[in-house]
């Protein structure tokens, strides 16, 4: 009879130590026999670094929509499209084989050189040049892995003045204002009234002329008509 076993069953580990390549598992399962807490489940699937662990309002970008969702919102509505890291080091789209509330616990602020932040527990994994690892065994200074660029086209166009209102407000533009209004400081004629007539077409808009009498570059700062939360919902 054992000579008709199937492969997976006649060569499976009997213990611990026949288990090789595996030494992430075999860790966790021993630890938790030693200190008595054995759960009532395990989640081992794909390499290492399967399992992300971010904080609950981390933003999250859908690969295929664009649109963005706290860690919060895509656990509770259980659908997203993700992109993962393939061998040859391409981003390729993929769906979340699960959704874990993994409870409370201590999050860490992970700052890069070009200031790029991200709030994780300690098992959350990193890219580093000799691979994937965990937060709890890099250092300051450790170099690790980031996208230069996320390739998401979204599926809705954006209207023309839209866009050149981002266009100016990245250029010469500011969104800091105690009355939370939007500005474009620039003396070209032709560049201010552009900006003024991609406001205009948001409703309850108004541009302000600031120029201290003539004696600097003007500053052209869209306020609202009504007062309104305008900046987190133009046009309202």
């Amino acid at each position: 009879m054992s000579n008709n076993l199937v492969l997976y069953r006649k060569y499976r580990p009997q213990s611990f130590s026949e288990i090789i390549g595996q030494e992430h598992v075999v860790k966790t399962l021993t630890n938790a026999l030693k200190l008595d807490k054995v759960a009532h489940a395990y989640l081992f699937t794909g390499p290492r670094g399967t399992g992300k662990c971010v904080k609950y309002d981390t933003n999250i970008v859908d690969s295929r929509t664009g649109q963005i969702l706290t860690a919060k919102d895509v656990y509770e509505q259980r659908k997203i499209n993700l992109f993962t890291l393939s061998k040859d080091y391409k981003l390729k789209h993929t769906k979340p084989i699960d959704y874990i509330d993994d409870g409370i616990k201590p999050c860490y602020k992970v700052t890069t050189a070009l200031g790029k932040e991200i709030e994780v527990t300690l098992s959350h994994p990193f890219l580093t040049i000799k691979g994937w690892k965990k937060l709890s065994e890099l250092q300051i200074n450790d170099r690790i892995g980031i996208p230069r660029v996320l390739p998401i086209n979204g599926t809705r166009n954006m209207p023309e003045n839209h866009i050149k209102l981002v266009a100016h407000l990245i250029t010469e533009g500011s969104i800091y204002d105690l009355k939370g209004s939007i500005g474009f400081t620039n003396s070209d004629p032709i560049l201010a009234d552009d900006f003024i007539l991609a406001v205009k077409k948001f409703e309850n808009i108004k541009v302000v002329k600031y120029d201290s009498h003539g004696t600097r570059i003007p500053t052209y700062r869209a306020t609202q008509i009504v007062r309104q939360n305008w900046i987190n919902k133009p046009g309202e």
